[in-house]
């Protein structure tokens, strides 16, 4: 038994040392979250073992932490302690299922650009111009 806890421990380690090196989106701080994740899933056996479950991955863990963090600053931009968010990434992998919202995924853009065609210029009908001249 405390071979395969061990071997979890590692299993979640291996994961997230292999998503520090993945692209992830800007807005979350995904470094500093993966490194915590890191640390619990080396101290807590449990952790380790809910990490690893198929349904859990880092990328709905990081939009969980966005979904949380606009909750939680009322769709405003603001500041949240480190702390805060490191626990709602733990909260992604230690709840069930069932009480996580799934963020709703954004919508697609339309990738078939049409290319810019500058407004033609209305043609005035030229006036005759007097010329001094001829006065």
């Amino acid at each position: 038994m405390m071979e395969t806890m061990v071997d979890k421990r590692e299993d979640a380690v291996k994961m997230f040392d292999g998503e520090l090196g993945n692209k992830h989106d800007g807005m979350v701080p995904a470094k500093p979250i993966l490194n915590y994740l890191i640390a619990k899933a080396k101290e807590d056996e449990e952790f380790a073992a809910r990490v690893m479950l198929e349904e859990k991955t880092v990328k709905e863990c990081f939009q969980y932490v966005m979904q949380e963090v606009k909750k939680a600053l009322n769709s405003k931009n603001g500041y949240l302690a480190d702390q805060v968010v490191y626990d709602m990434a733990t909260d992604y992998f230690t709840l069930d299922g069932e009480l996580i919202e799934k963020a709703p995924e954004p919508p697609k853009r339309d990738t078939s650009r049409q290319a810019f065609t500058p407004p033609t210029p209305k043609k005035e009908e030229k006036k005759p111009q007097i010329s001094l001249f001829e006065m």
